[in-house]
């Protein structure tokens, strides 16, 4: 028997619902029901990044090829994130550009366009702006 696993974007679970009778959790992931939560695209650096997480889960499971598991993500893209990825479509296709080919490379260029350039300074100066006690973070790190 197979499982169904969900992801609820919403919620950040996951979700594992039997189909039909009982879980082999050492079976054959073959078996496996996965859905891709959808993206929006939204100007929000810690929801691609969370989202993006999700989906690296999900391809830990089966064994999806590469071009598939592209397939399967835009699948799920909604609102801008549809429209970037349209629009990054036809300018690879007119400039001559392959089209993309697996999901890391999708990772990079979905990175570059939903991830800031600052997100990760800001994250670290916000690191060296705590304080564990009398002391910041930085000097409570050193000691140990």
């Amino acid at each position: 028997m197979g499982i169904e696993l969900g992801v609820n974007s919403a919620e950040g679970k996951i979700s594992v619902v039997p189909i039909g009778g009982h879980i082999d959790l050492n079976g054959d992931l073959d078996a496996i029901k996965l859905k891709i939560p959808s993206f929006q695209g939204k100007n929000d650096p810690e929801s691609y990044l969370e989202w993006e997480k999700k989906v690296d889960w999900i391809f830990d499971c089966p064994n999806y090829s590469k071009a598939k598991k592209v397939k399967l993500v835009v699948i799920e893209f909604t609102d801008y994130a549809l429209i970037w990825w349209n629009q990054n479509v036809i300018s690879r296709k007119r400039s001559g550009e392959r089209s993309v080919a697996s999901w890391e490379e999708m990772k990079v260029l979905m990175r570059r366009r939903f991830v800031p350039n600052h997100y990760y300074r800001d994250l670290n100066m916000k690191l060296q702006g705590l304080n564990h006690g009398s002391r910041s973070v930085d000097e409570y790190f050193k000691e140990m």
